[in-house]
């Protein structure tokens, strides 16, 4: 019963501090050239968002939620106040901070942190049947090879150094091609 409590709350908080940093960061281009005010941006960037949420977000949650690693709710519970966190404190601050990468990166390093953890000699023989202190619940997906994946953790970060360089290349292109084409003048 605490724990269902604690995870709502979480995911109210989390939803509200971390979306407020990603409508921002999609919205300010908008806002910065007088395209949109404000509050309408915001509303326009939350609803698309909550379009997409539906639309393209199963697949991410499968990849965070399972593929990355083994959590439980109160794994789950740290990340999310941990990567909520973060962005509230960049978004104070005036910084603009990814929710994704940053919630991804506290699952990546409670999944290795989980692989790597110090196991006693007698609980590697299971001689005793010890609680988990890491939030696990002792079943036999706890491996370490199962608690985190290299090759997913592999393909998400080298995503994340690849798409940056592909859309400021793409991006370059079009204003190019926008120059050429009359739409922009220098």
């Amino acid at each position: 019963m605490y724990w269902e409590g604690a995870r709502d709350c979480n995911c109210l908080l989390y939803g509200i501090l971390g979306e407020a940093s990603n409508v921002a960061n999609a919205i300010a281009p908008l806002v910065g050239v007088g395209v949109l005010d404000m509050t309408p941006g915001i509303i326009l960037g939350g609803s698309v968002m909550a379009i997409g949420a539906f639309l393209i977000d199963p697949r991410t949650i499968e990849t965070i939620g399972n593929e990355l690693t083994v959590l439980s709710l109160e794994g789950t519970l740290i990340v999310e106040i941990t990567a909520a966190t973060i962005i509230t404190l960049l978004s104070w601050a005036g910084i603009p901070a990814s929710l994704a990468i940053t919630a991804i990166t506290c699952v990546i390093g409670l999944g290795w942190g989980r692989a790597s953890r110090h196991v006693e000699i007698s609980q590697r023989l299971q001689l005793t049947n010890q609680a988990q202190s890491d939030g696990g619940d002792g079943s036999k997906y706890e491996h370490p090879s199962n608690l985190f994946s290299e090759e997913m953790t592999r393909h998400v970060v080298t995503t994340w150094f690849i798409s940056p360089l592909v859309a400021s290349v793409l991006s370059f292109v079009c204003f190019k091609v926008a120059v050429v084409a009359g739409f922009i003048s220098l």
